[in-house]
């Protein structure tokens, strides 16, 4: 079967194109969105959300076109919310994951939810890409194997910012630092 194919959306309001690049003794194909988000799905699957394109692009290449930037952690990226994706692709955004859970409707962040952040670039990443922007970005002092929101607020981990529900992450200011 063919592998590293470009995906256009059929319709926008269901999913945005996305780019199938891996395929397993299933039939299955691994893809990944223009938001960053994951999923496994057969062929018939694809071509009912999709417009199937060329298979001459790469991986890597798709990712440097969807993000201008040759590497996915681009200096002007940087964390701007915690965040979950519930099972119904529904993605909610909070100063952390239990802030997002205690504001949800009772069972709606259960199994099947993804725990991540979300970018300056609209990009849904886990809690070790986060890791490495935020470190990149100037937001956390040292490298991490993994972050999660309380290095970027918490007065405990020394964190450099506020959180604003329509901005993000902000820094600080002089008065209320650690």
């Amino acid at each position: 079967m063919k592998c590293n194919i470009t995906l256009q959306t059929k319709d926008g309001r269901e999913v945005g194109n996305a780019f199938a690049y891996k395929f397993n003794h299933d039939g299955v194909y691994l893809i990944e969105t223009d938001f960053g988000h994951f999923m496994k799905m057969p062929r018939a699957a694809m071509d009912a959300l999709w417009w199937v394109g060329d298979t001459a692009t790469t991986y890597d290449a798709w990712k440097l076109s969807r993000t201008g930037d040759k590497s996915s952690t681009g200096q002007d990226e940087r964390i701007m919310h915690a965040a979950i994706v519930r099972s119904d692709n529904h993605i909610l955004l909070g100063k952390s994951h239990a802030d997002i859970i205690i504001r949800s409707p009772y069972g709606t962040c259960k199994e099947g939810s993804l725990k991540g952040f979300l970018t300056s670039k609209c990009r849904f990443v886990d809690n070790r890409e986060a890791a490495t922007i935020a470190f990149v970005a100037k937001q956390i002092p040292t490298p991490r194997t993994a972050v999660f929101s309380e290095a970027l607020w918490s007065k405990k981990e020394n964190g450099l910012y506020d959180y604003d529900a329509a901005h993000g992450y902000v820094l600080k200011t002089e008065g209320n630092k650690p």
